[in-house]
């Protein structure tokens, strides 16, 4: 699942490792794809297993999640309203206008071979706000020739000034 954000309208819920940096932004709205119906389906449900939320904090917790159907919690309805579902192929046309602060694309890029992958980091560039972050698996590395430039393990960052370098922060990393 590709997820992007915009600070007046965009991102998703990635994964539980990165929950809170994702959950703070959904504060603010956010944009969700994948390429399959089913999974589309299921994150729109917004219903999570215990054990899958297991490292997000108690506060997070009670702020964005409540009690579902026992063994199960779901995000919340004001979290749920903010987010928009759309069906995405990477390397098919995309129904995204604008661009984006932040794009959270994990494990998705390393089963395409490298010449697909660099033309989807380059759509993704292009996306970007000057100054937007992309972060992406930690098996996945982004060419510094696409435009942005490593930010952390598994972040990079479109320059802000095209003739400026971005600097690199401990913030930046997603473990």
């Amino acid at each position: 699942m590709a997820l992007a954000y915009r600070y007046s309208a965009r991102i998703g819920l990635c994964a539980a490792e990165e929950a809170e940096q994702a959950i703070d932004a959904l504060a603010k709205a956010g944009f969700a794809t994948d390429i399959d119906q089913h999974v589309l389906a299921s994150a729109k449900s917004g219903t999570y297993a215990q054990d899958m939320v297991r490292g997000i904090s108690p506060e997070y917790m009670k702020r964005y999640f409540r009690p579902f159907d026992g063994q199960m919690v779901a995000v919340s309805n004001d979290v749920r309203k903010m987010i928009s579902f759309r069906e995405l192929n990477l390397i098919g046309a995309w129904p995204m206008r604008g661009r984006f602060d932040l794009i959270f694309c994990r494990n998705v890029a390393i089963y395409f071979d490298e010449e697909t992958q660099s033309a989807i980091w380059s759509r993704f560039a292009e996306c970007l706000v000057p100054g937007g972050w992309l972060f992406v698996g930690h098996s996945e590395r982004v060419p510094d020739m696409i435009g942005l430039k490593t930010a952390g393990n598994t972040a990079y960052r479109k320059a802000a000034d095209p003739r400026s370098a971005p600097e690199p922060t401990r913030d930046a990393n997603v473990h």
